[in-house]
């Protein structure tokens, strides 16, 4: 943004004639429909073969244009006074109706070079130090193999490998390459060398391999992968460090807005009452929100509000993503200084029939029920609106009730700011089992079998290396080695024959035993208020029940899912003590409860119980919070 100097006559003079140099505010806009004319074919490279190479037809997208001509719009308002002939427009093809001023670039510079080259020259060449420069493109996006990357993955060939994102310039369907994300880094990078203020929007999709249902009424962004392989290790600095993405720098880092997780489907949807003309879902959103929210509204702020519209509309499988450092998120959008109150902010997702509100807040920020939240902006007469929070939906997620004025309506993505304080109590502990429908007689023919093998069992997969893990699904006993993208199945049966088969001589085999039934009956992780309960599965849980086989036979203990799901260790350390997680407050597992004999069931079971409660109230101790805010 500008900046303003206050001149102090007695401290800083300026002679007839001279001007102090004012910072000018730029922006270079992209936005294409038109990948494939009418008339023209798809070419693809003689020998390319899967994904992109595979398409017949490149599909033109609907709200792009309209997407750039509205983001240069707001740009020149006076609200964010942007100089219209400091705004270069892009689009293919031309925009229908482009504010007077605006300097429209022609369609042809949509091509791969021509999106290069402008991007060299009006982020880097043309302006000057200090200057505030947004870049912002609607387009296809996708991704192309790169099998020295160090990034995403896609099915290729019937194995996975990395690729990179790209930008789809207008020429692709030619058999050109796209515009990939690290030469774009390289040119933001050159910017920001140069000490100017950047701020980059995407409103792309990054995961051009895969397709999703979204229905008729959305259009995806996104084109099939390119399968020709780049080749090309990351950039490194010149002391072999990995080169900082240009929102990790120390100094002058950029700030990147996506449309959707590099994982994700952007869509484009006509979102009603906002717009009659395709856009993409998410710069509809935050358009919305740049013009309902003050111009120096916090990025954080801008972010969340987006996020809650894009959730609260409906749109599927789509969460944006705000790249920048915590001094960046508390900026404008668009540089300058914020307008930040220090309290904690919540926008709203949904209203129901009966005038409840829900909320993009819960357990996790350490708001309890009872805490009450005011509207940031006035409705139409000139009122605040009060809400109170009257229950939880998950630890992110939380019911609201208006408290004045009654009968107010409230949209999707409205802010709302923290006015009174209810300490959170801790959320509870969520527990899973593994399938447990198998008998203790059954288990212990299993146990047999994994004898008869002859294989390495380790005891302690919290302490020990393991290779491989033997588990039970409910159906079938799988085996997966470590590091593996499938399991084997096994059968019904385990059998000694199946496992010399699978496991390599020196195979250390983690023999994941189920619960059998007269064990899991005996747990309790139904009780109502309890801080232990049950998770709906493993991969919503905080610790699972695993077990071993050890020499005196089956052991059970409750181990922590994410510890679980990091794999085996490399190697038998000694810097803690058994069970202590060296990456987490949390204990790796409780005390294995040993399963040796069966008259002994209602013990273990006891012992188990009471492992489940100490580690809910190790949980309580580490969610404890102090005022998330000042009040």
């Amino acid at each position: 943004m500008m900046r303003h100097w206050m001149v102090l006559p007695l401290l800083l003079c300026i002679l007839p004639g001279e001007q102090v140099a004012a910072q000018t505010k730029r922006a270079l806009v992209i936005g294409i429909n038109t990948y494939q004319p009418e008339g023209t074919d798809a070419q693809h490279p003689i020998g390319c073969t899967y994904g992109r190479c595979e398409l017949g037809r490149f599909e033109n997208l609907q709200g792009a244009v309209n997407d750039a001509q509205s983001m240069a719009d707001l740009l020149t308002s006076p609200k964010f006074g942007f100089p219209a002939n400091q705004v270069f427009l892009l689009t293919n093809p031309a925009p229908p109706q482009p504010r007077t001023g605006v300097v429209v670039l022609p369609a042809i510079l949509t091509a791969r070079n021509g999106i290069l080259a402008a991007m060299q020259k009006y982020l880097v060449d043309v302006p000057e130090p200090g200057d505030t420069v947004v870049f912002y493109d609607a387009s296809h996006g996708s991704l192309r193999i790169n099998s020295k990357g160090n990034k995403l993955t896609v099915l290729f060939n019937g194995e996975y490998i990395h690729a990179d994102s790209t930008i789809v310039p207008a020429d692709a369907y030619k058999g050109g390459y796209d515009v990939r994300d690290r030469e774009m880094t390289r040119i933001f990078d050159s910017a920001l060398d140069k000490g100017i203020h950047l701020t980059v929007i995407f409103d792309t999709c990054y995961s051009g391999g895969s397709v999703r249902g979204v229905g008729p009424k959305y259009r995806e962004r996104s084109l099939a992968f390119d399968p020709r392989d780049i080749n090309e290790a990351p950039d490194v600095l010149t002391n072999g460090q990995l080169r900082p993405s240009p929102t990790e720098r120390k100094d002058n880092p950029a700030l990147v807005f996506s449309a959707s997780q590099q994982d994700q489907s952007a869509i484009e949807s006509p979102p009603p009452d906002i717009f009659t003309e395709p856009h993409g879902a998410f710069t509809a959103a935050l358009l919305e929100a740049l013009e309902v929210l003050p111009a120096n509204a916090p990025s954080s702020v801008i972010y969340q509000r987006v996020k809650a519209v894009l959730e609260g509309s409906g749109v599927p499988d789509q969460e944006p993503d705000l790249d920048a450092t915590a001094a960046r998120r508390q900026q404008p959008l668009f540089g300058g200084v914020a307008a930040d109150s220090g309290k904690v902010t919540t926008a709203a997702l949904s209203t129901g029939n009966d005038g409840s509100v829900l909320l993009d807040i819960g357990r996790v920020s350490g708001i309890g029920i009872g805490s009450e939240f005011t509207s940031t902006i006035k409705d139409a007469q000139s009122r605040s609106i009060k809400l109170r929070i009257t229950d939880f939906s998950g630890i992110a997620r939380s019911g609201a009730e208006i408290i004045s004025p009654l009968g107010a309506k409230i949209a999707p993505g409205e802010i709302f700011e923290l006015t009174k304080w209810v300490q959170a109590a801790p959320a509870p502990l969520l527990f899973w089992l593994w399938p447990s429908n198998l008998s203790e007689e059954n288990i212990l023919a299993a146990t047999a079998e994994i004898r008869t093998a002859g294989v390495t069992s380790v005891s302690d997969p919290a302490e020990e290396p393991w290779t491989d893990i033997l588990c039970w699904d409910g159906t079938n006993w799988t085996l997966q080695h470590a590091g593996a993208p499938q399991a084997i199945s096994l059968g019904t049966h385990v059998t000694a024959g199946a496992l010399r088969e699978h496991l390599r001589v020196d195979a250390k085999l983690w023999a994941n035993l189920p619960p059998p039934m007269e064990l899991a009956a005996r747990l309790t992780l139904h009780e109502r208020d309890s801080a232990v309960q049950p998770a709906r599965d493993l991969a919503g849980a905080d610790y699972i029940l695993t077990g071993v086989l050890t020499g005196h036979g089956s052991a059970y203990a409750w181990f922590h899912k994410n510890e679980f799901a990091a794999g085996p260790r490399k190697a038998v350390t000694t810097d803690h003590s058994p069970g202590c997680s060296t990456t987490s407050q949390y204990p790796v597992r409780s005390d294995w409860v040993s399963l040796a004999d069966a008259t002994r069931v209602d013990d273990d079971a006891k012992y188990l119980n009471e492992n489940a409660s100490v580690l809910a109230r190790v949980h309580g101790w580490l969610q404890l919070a102090d005022s998330p805010t000042r009040v």
